[in-house]
């Protein structure tokens, strides 16, 4: 009974042996196990993946948005504000496809997404499988531009041994950036761009409602970075594109003379005194301005002019009413003109609809929506 009992032990030190020799062998080796690919936006219809955004105005952001390394493929994403349960794809590959692995993410810095709570991948899925995976945590609530860093661990498995042998692999980090906005993108930034999203991201920064956001990006963007030079047409279209990207619906207004040689138009609109954006076009002494015409946008209830920083609650006819001291008119033929005080309301006199015109976007007008410009002195 001793001999056999002896043998018995002798045979179990082996085996422990054996598995401790090659466990110590696999702890040596440097196993690692990396996402290949990851996917943020990677279905239309879903209301857990990010939203669809473009490089520029013809190229789309396409998932996977990472590919390893980071350096093939890195692109920017994103998402809803306060939007919970996202959803992402991943495919995993390994330098030691004769393991099991159990893997898992945290944020390491920044501000992220969510983290990836532990879960099985195979050795026979390793470079193969699409993961969908769900983030734990909550997307940012309110409007911004993010970095943020995932540390990606994972215990492999080995395949052919006792499961009682674990490994650590080396681990791996994977660099992102995203945007959070309002709401879905309206009309005409349903897709809306980098070079647009950057601006309304910085400018609102922080801000987790419409009239905030409209307004850091009136205060933070125009009156720092655009100058006037006479360019309400692209000031206004700016920011509609801007607002529009960030979810928020808006319209353009563009109040003008319409001047066609009958009497009684009119000719010129003459404003209050205001300081323009940049105050470029005219000298510093310069307090009100004659145009030909004025466009402006509006924002839930409320005008938003960039030509003059201003925001006021009400229609366009109460915008009209405030901006406008005077007007000139066609009184007398030939070429002869005078100067009416501006009145409450819009059709009376030279204000009456045969002598001036009113257009808005995208109700009556379409053409006078203008391209992104972006901010620059024009």
């Amino acid at each position: 009974m001793k001999i056999k009992k002896m043998q018995v032990l002798n045979n179990i030190s082996f085996i422990t042996t054996i598995l401790i020799f090659s466990c110590s062998t696999l702890l040596n080796a440097q196993i690692s196990l990396v996402p290949t690919e990851i996917s943020f936006n990677y279905d239309v219809s879903s209301n857990y993946d990010a939203i669809t955004i473009k490089e520029n105005s013809t190229t789309y952001i396409t998932a996977p948005e990472y590919v390893y390394p980071g350096t093939v493929k890195n692109d920017e994403f994103a998402y809803i504000a306060g939007q919970g349960n996202a959803v992402i794809k991943v495919k995993f590959n390994s330098s030691d496809n004769s393991n099991n692995y159990l893997v898992k993410a945290t944020v390491l810095d920044g501000d992220g997404l969510g983290e990836v709570c532990e879960f099985f991948v195979a050795a026979c899925d390793l470079n193969t499988k699409i993961f969908t995976i769900e983030l734990d945590g909550v997307i940012p609530n309110v409007v911004g531009k993010w970095e943020f860093r995932w540390l990606w661990e994972a215990t492999a498995l080995p395949v052919n041994l006792s499961s009682y042998c674990p490994i650590t692999t080396t681990s791996f980090i994977t660099e992102h950036t995203y945007y959070t906005v309002l709401a879905e993108p309206k009309s005409p930034e349903l897709e809306p761009r980098l070079e647009i999203l950057n601006y309304a991201c910085e400018w609102a920064m922080g801000e987790n409602n419409e009239d905030n956001v409209c307004t850091g990006i009136l205060n933070n963007g125009f009156a720092e970075h655009y100058n006037w030079n006479g360019t309400c047409y692209f000031l206004a279209s700016d920011f509609l594109r801007l607002v529009t990207s960030l979810g928020i619906t808006g319209t353009l207004h563009r109040w003008g003379a319409m001047n066609n040689g009958d009497i009684g138009d009119m000719e010129r609109l003459i404003t209050i005194p205001f300081d323009p954006v940049g105050q470029q076009y005219f000298p510093p002494e310069y307090t009100s301005y004659t145009w030909y015409f004025h466009q402006w946008a509006e924002t839930s209830g409320i005008q938003r002019d960039p030509s003059a920083a201003i925001s006021l609650i009400g229609d366009w006819g109460t915008y009209e009413d405030y901006l406008f001291a005077n007007y000139k008119y066609l009184s007398a033929l030939p070429n002869i003109f005078d100067i009416t005080t501006n009145h409450a309301g819009h059709s009376v006199g030279c204000e009456a609809p045969e002598h001036r015109y009113y257009k808005t976007y995208p109700t009556t007008s379409t053409s006078i929506l203008s391209t992104w410009q972006g901010p620059i002195p024009y």
